[in-house]
């Protein structure tokens, strides 16, 4: 997403060709693009037609499908490694809470009930995603929860406002972004959390980090 002419819109960069184009630049927000495994679908969040929803488009932009339609704000999907599901952020509660939907938007499940959560992200392995969970004093940590129990582990306490956590291909490390030290920063932390680093002595602010194939 770029703000270069005024308004958030989406493009893809080519890498090889070091190109840029513009994907969706629709009035209102278009953000959060996650592809499907096979790189022909892109689910974003749009507001062209009022609430922010998430919606499904191809690389052209065009729109193949609305996936979700409440009251509130839907952002920040995920789509899970095969294709089958999406994670995303939803204020439909009251408050920012992650669900659960199948990819072409039904069966839509809650997956957390207490904090402020944000920001999820498939685990490589499908067993399990992390998000960000905050409190009202705005403070946020890392959550490492599993599919199949539930269970939640806090990566992260008491250490500045952790938040966009992305796995490593092999689903044993995040990356994070950190105030831990006064400004935000990058760090690394193993999937249970007991080894956490600085990434690298990067000047000014970081934000959203993201881990490749």
């Amino acid at each position: 997403t770029s703000f270069r002419s005024g308004n958030p819109d989406l493009y893809i960069h080519s890498l090889g060709k070091a190109t840029t184009r513009a994907v969706s630049t629709r009035k209102g927000l278009n953000t959060s693009a996650s592809f499907w495994p096979d790189g022909k679908q892109i689910a974003v969040t749009l507001s062209h037609e009022g609430s922010p929803s998430i919606y499904l488009v191809d690389r052209s932009g065009k729109v193949l499908r609305r996936l979700t339609n409440m009251k509130g704000a839907d952002t920040s999907p995920s789509v899970s490694p095969d294709g089958r599901k999406i994670l995303f952020t939803s204020d439909r509660p009251g408050w920012p809470q992650i669900y659960i939907m199948d990819a072409d938007g039904s069966n839509v499940t809650r997956l957390t009930e207490k904090g402020y959560c944000d920001s999820p992200v498939w685990s490589p392995t499908g067993d399990k995603f992390a998000y960000s969970r905050g409190t009202d004093k705005g403070k946020h940590d890392i959550i490492v929860q599993d599919f199949a129990t539930g269970n939640a582990f806090q990566i992260t306490d008491n250490s500045g406002s952790n938040e966009n956590p992305s796995f490593s291909p092999d689903g044993r490390y995040l990356v994070f972004t950190t105030t831990r030290n006064k400004k935000h920063e990058l760090y690394l932390t193993s999937i249970d959390g007991s080894v956490q680093k600085k990434l690298a002595d990067i000047p000014g602010e970081s934000f959203t980090p993201s881990w490749g194939p």
